[in-house]
């Protein structure tokens, strides 16, 4: 058996983008590599490639138990009265920050199952589009043609710290460290510089989209902006690795009429209201995005959000939230699907739960999303599941010789077992 040691090296495991891994072909269960696109370890058992993260690796419940449905993934779990005319929602990790109706309103999500609303200020009606970063919420006026910065560091004082006077039409937003990016009027990008939020400062215009003017959803991932037009039916990625410069990269004709995108990783993900499915596209290469898949998914679906190896869809005919699998990027699948409105139009999640806005109810719904813990009872055998976030208290076990701990606890009122990895116990 072979033991190396040392206290000044490391062991090199074999390293290589996305693209590279899925090509290996018949990849030995145990194969471990270094994927340097997602800067994580992944290893494959006997169906697929598992990622680890931070060290760790979180189970699905579908990977434990064999009769499992997926379908009983998806619940709701509180449901909150916001406002009428909600135009668009966003997400930190413990508040959800909704525009619309003449005000931004935040809603306490530390506990999905008791949505509480904890503070408000008041915005024009046209205020529609926000994004929220660093404790400061941007936001978009699309007929005054205002860029607002409102510090959101306390929910019960919100304030406005910074305006600018931007472009022509401004229709989304989205932020990456300095810089946020406004989709103009449908077929340009203005890049603002909000390192000091009180002074804003519009440093760069990119009208190269070269789309049909009908840009009207973007999506950020990485160093690339990702736009659906919905005139000219396609999806462009431009470089803002830049923010002074940005630059077409790549665009691909995806569809009749792509209403929204999300990207993460290797991949983006396009609705369209008009052929009605979900779209997979390949963007490991942006110069050459590749379509891979498609999936029928509704009558009108209107947003779309991903987390993980789940994408989020509602759509306002069918009125419902799906889950899609994407863990095979190439064969997506639907997971689970649940009736929540009348007319649902906006969707965002935090991997352990999604939030659904619906704009004939003019309420804000948390639903529990397919991320979930396992727990056996012990005397039973029964297996429940429980989303990761509901878990209020966790003991941290401290690994004070440095080495693999086994942690395992059958109910509240039992010891922890702890072993390491030569098997002793603790």
């Amino acid at each position: 058996m072979l033991d190396v040691k040392s206290t000044d090296k490391g062991m090199l495991v074999p390293r290589m983008d996305s693209t590279a891994r899925n090509a290996i072909l018949n990849p030995a269960v145990g194969l471990l590599v270094y994927d340097s696109t997602t800067t994580t370890f992944w290893y494959y058992d006997e169906l697929r490639w598992n990622e680890i993260r931070n060290g760790s690796q979180t189970v699905g419940i579908q990977d434990l138990v064999e009769n499992y449905s997926a379908e009983d993934c998806l619940e709701e779990k509180a449901s909150l009265n916001i406002m009428p005319s909600t135009n668009d929602i966003a997400l930190d990790s413990n508040f959800a920050y909704i525009i619309g109706g003449g005000s931004l309103k935040v809603i306490d999500i530390t506990n999905p199952s008791q949505l509480v609303e904890s503070g408000s200020i008041a915005t024009t009606s046209s205020a529609r589009y926000i994004d929220v970063a660093n404790n400061y919420a941007y936001i978009v006026d699309e007929n005054q043609e205002a860029f607002n910065v409102i510090d959101v560091s306390d929910v019960n004082n919100l304030s406005i710290v910074g305006t600018l006077n931007f472009g022509t039409d401004p229709q989304d937003v989205v932020v990456s460290g300095n810089y946020a990016y406004v989709l103009e009027a449908r077929f340009a990008i203005g890049v603002v510089d909000v390192s000091d939020p009180m002074d804003p400062t519009d440093i760069s215009f990119f009208d190269g989209l070269n789309g049909g003017g009908g840009a009207n959803g973007i999506a950020l991932a990485g160093n690339y902006l990702y736009v659906v037009d919905g005139s000219s039916n396609d999806l462009r990625i431009v470089d803002i690795s830049n923010p002074l410069s940005l630059s077409l990269t790549g665009s691909l004709t995806v569809g009749d009429f792509p209403t929204a995108v999300a990207a993460s990783g290797d991949y983006a993900y396009v609705v369209d209201s008009d052929s009605d499915d979900l779209k997979v596209i390949n963007v490991s290469n942006p110069a050459s995005p590749m379509l891979i898949a498609s999936l029928p998914i509704g009558d009108e679906p209107t947003s779309v959000a991903v987390a993980g190896n789940t994408v989020y869809v509602v759509d306002t005919n069918s009125d419902d939230i799906k889950a899609i699998d994407v863990s095979d990027p190439t064969t997506p699948s639907l997971k689970a699907s649940l009736p929540i409105g009348t007319h649902p139009n906006l969707v965002v999640t935090d991997e352990f739960f999604a939030y659904v806005v619906d704009s004939d109810s003019d309420d804000l719904k948390s639903i529990g999303a397919c991320n979930e813990l396992l727990n056996v009872d012990g005397a039973t055998g029964a297996i429940q599941s429980t989303p990761i976030k509901e878990i209020t208290a966790i003991e941290t076990l401290v690994d004070t010789d440095e080495d693999t701990k086994i942690q395992v606890e059958e109910s509240e009122d039992e010891d922890i077992i702890r072993f390491d990895v030569a098997g002793e116990e603790k």
